[in-house]
């Protein structure tokens, strides 16, 4: 039951705070007196749309403001589904702002138009002549028939129920949801395992093939630098190595005339003989050069592989 109506700033009311008793309450008065007009401020808790233009002065907010007293209503589970402060006597609150935005609270608890049009439902019922009255409402003849059969303890232990069914269900739905984001991640986990298990990559791998990769890479030039190095060292007439025979052959005649000469000689000897181990390994290494497209192509697709997976998992060399 409504109990007090309070307008502020709304049409052509200031402001005005009007109190009903028991019983049928009429309000009276001729056309242009303003009836209409609390009616309208009326359908504001009851969750209408409204505007700005509402405003008496556009310099301040429009308030509306309905005391209802619901002790006989059983409203309990409907607060406490919407997390709503209950007592026997329940006061909504419309306010607009000269903006254009519009507020609303039940019991000081800030709510959606949704919810307010869902409480004024079962508080309001506004309706002119031919127009269908609440009496017609599903809700409305359960709540009466509850209501007459004294239910309220009743839907009470049926609010607590769904409102604990409601909880399992969505703790379930988490429950579940966490499960398919777990199975997720195991596919994604067995899917990188299977990944790199295909791979097959060694400890090493990649520093060798990497060496191996710049050797194949300029096999041409390095058979280029050998042949010129063999050619330089000991093939040509005017090589390193035919330098050093011509010159042991003379000292060998220059050691008889001057005797100190017999260590430079020696010494000489050994180098020679270091020339031809270098020049023998040198040899080796040309021969182990050669060129292999097949085999450079292979490296260059498992170097780009390891190089993706590197990236891929985040992972340093």
């Amino acid at each position: 039951m409504l109990i007090r109506l309070f307008i502020q700033n709304y049409a052509l009311i200031r402001e005005v705070s009007i109190d009903f008793g028991p019983g049928l309450n009429i309000i009276t008065g001729e056309t242009g007196a303003g009836k209409s007009i609390l009616l309208g401020a009326l359908g504001l808790i009851a969750g209408n749309r409204a505007d700005s233009s509402v405003l008496s002065s556009t310099q301040k907010k429009c308030v509306v403001e309905g005391l209802f007293d619901i002790s006989t209503l059983n409203l309990k589970s409907f607060f406490d589904q919407h997390e709503l402060d209950y007592d026997d006597s329940c006061i909504i609150r419309r306010e607009i702002m000269p903006g254009g935005k519009s507020r609303a609270f039940i019991n000081d608890t800030p709510v959606g138009l949704p919810v307010l049009r869902a409480s004024s439902d079962m508080l309001i019922d506004i309706h002119s002549q031919h127009q269908t009255l609440l009496l017609r409402d599903n809700d409305f003849q359960m709540q009466l028939i509850d209501s007459y059969a004294d239910n309220e303890a009743d839907l009470d232990k049926l609010a607590e129920l769904y409102k604990r069914w409601k909880a399992a269900s969505l703790e379930l739905e988490q429950i579940m949801h966490m499960r398919e984001i777990g199975q997720a991640e195991r596919d994604f986990i067995r899917y990188q395992y299977d990944e790199l298990g295909k791979a097959m990559i060694v400890a090493g791998e990649e520093e060798q093939a990497e060496l191996e990769l710049e050797s194949l890479s300029h096999s041409e030039e390095l058979k280029v630098w050998f042949e010129n190095t063999m050619r330089l060292m000991g093939d040509d007439e005017g090589s390193v190595q035919n330098k050093l025979s011509s010159i042991k052959q003379s000292m060998q005649k220059a050691v008889s005339w001057y005797r100190p000469l017999h260590e430079l000689l020696e010494q000489l000897n050994m180098i020679s003989v270091d020339v031809k181990e270098w020049m023998r390994t040198v040899s080796q290494l040309s021969d182990s050069i050669d060129s292999d497209p097949e085999r450079l192509k292979y490296l260059e697709e498992r170097m780009n592989l390891i190089h993706t997976l590197l990236r891929k998992h985040r992972v340093n060399t």
